[in-house]
């Protein structure tokens, strides 16, 4: 175990430095406070609003004695969401971080390696369980008078309850990427590897949803109900069981039923920890061993093929192409980059297909709605903003310059303009942008059947949205580039650029919404004002990039 623990510091020490713009203690300790304040004012108000929705919810549960079920749906939705960017994390830290490189030569056990990994995740999966466990747990304990036994026990959930979400990603991330050896091109197999653990977790997810909803059988609620024994919580934790022990252990604090219900939970966690290590102890080496080699394709080329692949292209479009190879061939780029773009439409359609189509015929009948001249102005901004939220979680461009890291210099010896350069940036997230919109513009239009009026204006105004997030995003980027990182995880994930952007376009979005909403912009005049505002915004963006943003960019890697 002193192994183990050795492996924890070093990883939680190296994951702390990631978030280090630069070398000088002073600016980093700087940076490491602005962090944690834009995290606190950006999840704020989320905050403040489930905890307003607990307590309208639990007066409502409260006449029929079923206020339980708000834990239960609450420590079921963290578990989810640990589950899905558990997925992530895991295949991020455990495979694609530079240092299982120098780590496996050493004389560590693959258990001790992957514990070591799997403590590192757990840590800062605590920030995600956070953001919908506090405010739940808070609120329910002052709306029920809880007593201290309750706030003990709540906090012991707290810090266990990711342990079997994340033991069951990491099981599914080792049995994936333990037939790596099998795959000839190691890159492209783990990235589809990984495409296929989300989508079967999407598939799981809509799959237990199903089962509960047909476990719904009227007379089995009603009986529940009259019982009045928070027998509901047995139905909203099916997702996740282990749940179920943690919401009856602070539901019955005050009770020895509760100090049963958290024994079997903290058991049930100790256990599952204990099949990890022996799953990973025979799976972990067959997947990293050999994690940076790569395999090539030799084919001899006639002179007809060679002339195909030397057709001379503008400088912007073959620097553009450059950039995109390289967030597709990097499997962690890929991943948090060129991935997020497609996860949305996904998400959307796959629950719909699964649940037997029935949502797909309930959203059939909005489209008729949205012709409506009382909400079409509405309808048009919340596209629009959902078009900027979209484009800009990608990170392509907030993103783009740190992705260069130390090997910035080269791009002061290329024989390409540094204009050209960080307009092909833009170029690259602006293209998968407008890859994903279009996706879910042809899902609206089959599954809402939208009219083609809308579709078509919503089209031509996510060019403004599109153009608006890739410049603000590759201009934050130049001026505070995060060039010294030691793996591509540390460039994107651990990079406060992307939340900068962010946290900018929720303003944006809720400036837009406020105008249209408060002033009842009707269809014409809701155009007018994102042509007028989005464009003068752009234009700006553009004067400032083309003058300013060059200059900096010369003068990086100085």
């Amino acid at each position: 175990m002193s192994k183990c623990w050795l492996l924890i510091k070093i990883f939680l020490k190296t994951n702390k430095e990631g978030f280090q713009q630069n070398k000088k203690k002073s600016k980093f300790k700087l940076n490491e406070k602005l962090m944690y304040l834009i995290l606190i004012i950006a999840f704020l108000p989320l905050a403040f609003m489930i905890g307003d929705m607990v307590s309208n919810f639990y007066e409502g549960l409260e006449v029929i004695n079923q206020q339980g079920m708000i834990l239960g749906i609450g420590f079921a939705i963290s578990s989810l969401l640990i589950f899905f960017f558990g997925i992530i994390y895991c295949i991020n830290t455990m495979y694609f971080a530079k240092d299982v490189e120098n780590i496996l030569p050493l004389p560590f056990k693959p258990w001790e390696i992957v514990t070591a990994k799997f403590v590192t995740i757990l840590i800062y999966e605590y920030l995600t369980e956070a953001i919908f466990m506090i405010p739940i747990v808070v609120v329910y304990g002052i709306k029920s008078g809880a007593t201290v036994l309750y706030y003990l026990y709540s906090t012991i959930v707290f810090l266990t309850l990711p342990i079997v979400p994340l033991v069951i990603s990491s099981i599914i991330v080792m049995l994936i990427m333990s037939f790596t050896g099998l795959a000839k091109n190691k890159d492209r197999f783990r990235k589809f590897g990984g495409i296929f653990g989300l989508l079967l977790i999407v598939f799981m997810n809509s799959y237990m949803q199903k089962i509960s909803q047909n476990s719904l059988d009227p007379n089995k609620l009603n009986q529940m109900i009259m019982e009045r024994n928070n027998g509901f919580v047995n139905i909203v934790t099916k997702l996740f069981p282990s749940t179920k022990f943690a919401a009856f252990s602070a539901i019955n604090s005050d009770k020895l039923s509760g100090l049963l219900n958290l024994l079997i939970f903290l058991c049930i966690s100790i256990l599952s920890m204990f099949i990890f290590n022996i799953i990973a102890e025979k799976l972990y080496f067959k997947g990293a061993i050999g994690i940076s080699e790569t395999s090539s394709k030799r084919k001899k080329l006639s002179s007809k093929e060679f002339s195909k692949t030397t057709i001379k292209q503008s400088t912007l479009m073959s620097y553009t192409k450059k950039e995109l190879r390289i967030l597709f061939r990097t499997p962690i780029y890929f991943y948090n980059c060129i991935l997020m773009n497609f996860l949305w439409p996904v998400f959307f359609i796959i629950p719909m297909a699964v649940n037997s189509g029935k949502e797909l015929k309930q959203f059939s009948g909005l489209g008729k709605y949205l012709n409506d001249p009382s909400i079409s102005g509405i309808v048009i901004a919340v596209a629009f903003s959902v078009i900027i939220f979209v484009s800009g979680s990608n990170g392509i461009t907030s993103t783009a310059i740190s992705r260069e890291g130390k090997d910035i210099y080269v791009s002061k010896y290329i024989p390409v303009s540094f204009k050209t350069q960080i307009m092909a940036k833009i170029l690259s997230g602006a293209i998968m942008g407008l890859v994903s919109e279009i996706m879910m513009l042809i899902i609206v239009g089959v599954v809402v059947k939208a009219p083609i009026k809308i579709i078509i204006i919503i089209l031509l105004l996510s060019f403004l949205a599109i153009a608006y997030v890739n410049m603000l995003g590759i201009l934050i980027d130049l001026y505070h580039p995060k060039l010294n990182w030691e793996n591509e995880q540390q460039a994107v994930k651990q990079n406060l650029n992307a939340l900068f952007e962010m946290v900018i376009s929720w303003v944006s979005i809720g400036v837009l919404m406020f105008l249209v909403i408060k002033f009842e912009l009707d269809l014409l005049y809701t155009i007018l004002l994102i042509i007028g505002l989005f464009g003068i915004i752009d234009l700006i963006l553009y004067v400032i990039i083309s003058s300013k943003g060059v200059k900096r960019f010369s003068k990086l890697g100085e």
